[in-house]
């Protein structure tokens, strides 16, 4: 399962007041998202949650997000890496990718405030904010915050989807 990028997540799923910065969310795609992000977690079904699905993925587990970043949406490079994060050396994610520094694009304005329960925070951004998150007890699942799927002419975010086909 491949979680995408979309619009904002609803404040209400993680019993939020909305900031007017935030974008329309979408209760019904909320609702599924959450749902099926959620039921890969507890069965350890395979899963990739990219941008607005790492978010998802978060929130389904009892997690909360900061719903406007200041500058970190950088629209006209999406193809291109604009930052670095670092990866946890121990993590499923440094393992798949086979480094410990990442360069990725940043096309979100949102991201992750507490983490959910059995989150573990795996990679960061310079000015700290989480670019990547595993599941304790699920390690099939994987969300990033970054468009993996629009670096892919790069060997480390093409093997973050050999990593989820391989499963």
């Amino acid at each position: 399962v491949v979680l995408v990028g979309g619009p904002d997540v609803g404040p209400a799923n993680y019993d939020a007041a909305v900031d007017p910065r935030t974008q329309a969310a979408t209760a019904g795609r909320d609702a599924f998202d959450i749902a099926l992000a959620r039921r890969c977690a507890d069965r350890n079904h395979p899963l990739l949650a990219i941008c607005r699905g790492v978010q998802v993925l978060n929130v389904a587990l009892g997690g909360t997000l900061h719903q406007h970043l200041d500058e970190h949406m950088v629209r006209d490079q999406w193809n291109e890496t604009v930052h670095r994060v670092k990866v946890e050396p121990d993590s499923t994610l440094a393992s798949v990718v086979g480094t410990t520094d990442l360069d990725v694009n940043s096309l979100h304005h949102q991201a992750i405030a507490s983490l959910g329960e059995g989150v573990r925070a795996v990679a960061y951004a310079d000015d700290g904010t989480t670019e990547a998150i595993e599941v304790d007890g699920a390690p099939r699942v994987l969300g990033v915050q970054w468009h993996a799927e629009l670096l892919r002419h790069r060997p480390e975010q093409l093997a973050l989807f050999a990593n989820l086909l391989a499963h």
